[in-house]
């Protein structure tokens, strides 16, 4: 088991990202941090409830039955009334007019009983979410330094492997300049690249002594291009 740190460029590029994220967890493991997982958003359902109920009113009455209902639209109502000049203690009955039989519709009390418990569900279940979100939050917030850290050494070594195959091409246009002949061509290579340290190793397939000679040809190069540069403003 290899922490991110101890890959070689050319396994940091090949990781996948499943496994670039499995190397975050690990450093998150070895600093000791609690891992909370992102917490699912709970689904907000709509609450199903339709008034399937009939009831049957008369001035204020309801009746199950409209046959009841219509006997007693018949009958010589009254309803209790008041004269707020007089005084709201004082009642008097007074006969119902133009009585007709309303039809209404209600809710079964069952119904309302199974809308407040999913209600209440719903409820819980976002303060619960709300809960482990600020947990999750702050979870993330403690290892954001730890995956920037590996993310950016992933990217590092995708940047060096295009450094490579862009010097690669370098390197190939050099050589068909020099007409095929490497030394040359690697001088050219060094002298473009002097200051990417390990590239030219990596491009320049090489002995290390030869490689040194070439350097110190490149060295006489620039020293010499740069006094020319001097004395020319001068």
């Amino acid at each position: 088991m290899k922490r991110y740190d101890e890959l070689t460029h050319d396994e940091l590029i090949m990781l996948s990202p499943e496994q670039v994220e499995k190397l975050i967890q690990l450093e998150i493991a070895e600093e000791g941090i609690k891992f909370v997982p992102e917490p699912t958003t709970p689904p907000k359902s709509q609450v199903d409830i339709q008034k399937s109920v009939v009831a049957y009113s008369v001035g204020g009455l309801l009746f199950e039955n409209k046959a009841d209902a219509d006997n007693v639209a018949l009958m010589p109502l009254l309803h209790e009334q008041s004269d707020w000049r007089i005084g709201y203690a004082y009642n008097y009955a007074e006969k119902m007019e133009n009585v007709a039989v309303e039809v209404k519709t209600y809710f079964t009390h069952d119904d309302l009983i199974r809308v407040r418990d999913e209600l209440q569900t719903q409820e819980t279940e976002r303060r619960r979410y709300e809960h482990d979100r600020e947990a999750w939050v702050k979870y993330k917030n403690e290892t954001s330094d730890i995956r920037k850290r590996v993310l950016g050494a992933v990217e590092a070594a995708g940047d060096w492997e295009a450094s490579v195959v862009n010097g690669t091409a370098a390197y190939q246009k050099y050589l068909d300049m020099a007409d095929g002949n490497s030394d040359i061509a690697a001088i050219f290579f060094l002298d473009a690249h002097w200051n990417e340290e390990g590239l030219c190793e990596r491009v320049l397939v090489m002995d290390k002594e030869k490689l040194d000679g070439l350097k110190a040809q490149v060295i006489a190069k620039r020293d010499a291009r740069q006094k020319a540069q001097k004395e020319g403003g001068k």
